[in-house]
């Protein structure tokens, strides 16, 4: 194919560069469509949110007026809230974290089985494998450690 020929067993040298230069100008084309197609699309979706932001926009307005009219000159006339005393909270905070703390016993049950299994391994490694004598003192500073 790149020779223009059918049935040719070789390609020159200028034959295939002229060949190559004919793919780039392909490729330059593709490429410029497709940025074109890309940025027609960009556009596309920035006029769409500008339409919805002014639709919300409007709507907030809306809201505003409302609340000025039913309010006076404070809109914030009609809010009120009642906060918890300070037993209400703690108990509430403790609650809180005693449910938290349990959820975590997973992880915690993991690392006291680690340390409990070292336990046990330093406990017969003392007794039956270096036969440490009761009275020594490095058992009991290994169980400190």
């Amino acid at each position: 194919r790149m020779t223009g020929t059918a049935g040719a067993m070789e390609v020159s040298r200028a034959q295939f560069l002229e060949y190559l230069c004919s793919l780039s100008d392909i490729a330059a084309k593709t490429h410029e469509s497709a940025e074109a197609e890309a940025m027609e699309y960009v556009e596309q979706l920035v006029a769409a949110a500008e339409k919805q932001v002014d639709t919300v926009r409007q709507g907030l307005e809306d809201a505003v007026a409302v609340a000025m009219r039913s309010h006076g000159d404070n809109p914030l006339a009609g809010l009120s809230r009642v906060t918890p005393g300070f037993c209400t909270q703690y108990s509430t905070l403790l609650l809180r974290r005693g449910v938290q703390w349990w959820r975590m016993n997973n992880i915690r049950a993991v690392f006291m089985l680690a340390l409990s299994m070292a336990g046990l391994l330093l406990a017969i490694l003392d007794r039956w494998v270096n036969e440490a004598p009761a009275w020594d003192t490095f058992p009991s500073m290994m169980l400190h450690v």
